[in-house]
């Protein structure tokens, strides 16, 4: 499963997780957040979920945490 970014303009949280991804040499796709679709957008706001979400083979999670994204390139090096 490849790591899908939800990201929004303006978001530093967003910006500060494409950067530790992009610097562990970790590819992604980023998506608006704005785009996805209503059912997602419902869920992540039940959870009171905002951007960055990263949906990746481990799970998914919302925010900027180091360990989540410690969590994320660990399982994408493992997968190589």
């Amino acid at each position: 499963m490849p790591v899908t970014v939800w990201t929004q303009p303006g978001c530093g949280p967003c910006y500060a997780l494409k950067a530790a991804l992009k610097g562990a040499g970790v590819a992604y796709v980023e998506r608006d957040a704005s785009t996805a679709d209503a059912g997602a957008i419902a869920a992540w706001r039940a959870n009171g979920w905002r951007t960055p979400i990263v949906e990746y083979a481990g799970g998914t999670f919302a925010g900027f945490h180091p360990a989540n994204v410690a969590r994320v390139i660990d399982t994408a090096r493992l997968a190589r």
